[in-house]
């Protein structure tokens, strides 16, 4: 409904449920905080205005254009109020700041997710399960948990992360000697087991690639937490001047049931229905390619020169840097 007193006065009145009056009172209440922009409706405004522009006998253009002007700068004021304000304090942006990221967006620590994560597992959350290299930290579940929700992961892939960490803060593993060489290494881990098909890996096409939730975020964890907890930061104790993706995390599933032969982790003594988590130190990956070989004799010749062509002749064997 418009309403309009006097057709000829040119002052347009503004009814609703929060105002009632001409529409450049409106807007001056409006920048003075005296009435909230987020119950103003735009469209009820327009509505009414196209109403009186109906009763008009003939249009005047000055009288419309002070009415866009209006309308405009209401609609300013409006759409600035509804988006973010960039000095809110953005998550995000906040765990980048505090150097927890591996270069790639991280999943807000809630309490709420960290406590789905716990689930995953039987566990006590502050049960510690290792010293997190290279500052040799406590690494309980709990913390585990905290960088697994970071990096993405379900709370089914937490068993998983937890028994990875476990191996890779051995001795043997020596994880704070991966850090610390110049070479463009990190840990690579391959699962066995029915934990494969329960949590949804990857060990078909594309595997080493993305595509696969489980497969990129468990290695991201694992690096995560060695990242968080033990302090193992590039450009720190982390000294590889290149780098390579095994360093934010390469974790991917044998293929078993694709194989003629037994799985590696039968051949390490685990029975089929046992699953397993392999550590090793490694690069990223190498292709090697033959397409004339046509007898085994020729094919393992060949694979043999791949992996001669990896090594430099003039590198020193048994290095440590």
């Amino acid at each position: 409904m418009s309403n309009i007193n006097d057709i000829n006065s040119k002052q347009v009145d503004i009814k609703l449920d929060i105002f009632e009056g001409p529409l450049d009172l409106l807007l001056n209440l409006i920048k003075e905080n005296d009435l909230d922009i987020y119950e103003l409706s735009l469209t009820k405004i327009t509505e009414q205005y196209l109403e009186y522009v109906e009763l008009l006998k003939e249009i005047d253009f000055d009288d419309i254009g002070e009415y866009l002007v209006v309308a405009a700068e209401l609609a300013r004021i409006k759409s600035r109020m509804l988006l973010p304000d960039n000095d809110a304090e953005d998550e995000i942006e906040e765990m980048y700041d505090l150097g927890w990221s591996d270069g790639l967006p991280l999943v807000p620590p809630t309490p709420e997710r960290v406590l789905r994560m716990l689930r995953g597992t039987n566990r006590s959350s502050n049960e510690t399960v290792a010293k997190a290299p290279p500052n040799l930290v406590d690494l309980t579940i709990e913390k585990i948990a905290i960088n697994a929700v970071m990096a993405g992961c379900k709370p089914e892939y937490l068993p998983i992360v937890i028994s990875a960490l476990e191996a890779v803060c051995t001795d043997e593993f020596n994880m704070h000697g991966l850090l610390a060489t110049t070479m463009p290494v990190g840990p690579v881990m391959f699962i066995n087991g029915p934990i494969r098909h329960e949590v949804g890996m990857n060990s078909g096409m594309n595997l080493l690639g993305q595509g696969n939730r489980a497969n990129s975020t468990i290695g991201r964890a694992v690096q995560l937490t060695i990242r968080n907890v033990g302090g193992g930061r590039p450009g720190e104790v982390d000294r590889a001047t290149q780098g390579s993706p095994s360093k934010i995390g390469l974790c991917f599933a044998e293929d078993e049931e694709g194989s003629p032969w037994n799985s590696y982790s039968q051949d390490q003594g685990f029975s089929p229905s046992q699953s397993t988590v392999t550590v090793f130190p490694g690069e990223g990956p190498r292709l090697i390619t033959d397409q004339l070989s046509r007898s085994p004799e020729e094919l393992a010749r060949s694979l043999a020169a791949g992996l001669l062509a990896n090594c430099h002749p003039k590198i020193i064997l048994g290095m440590d840097a």
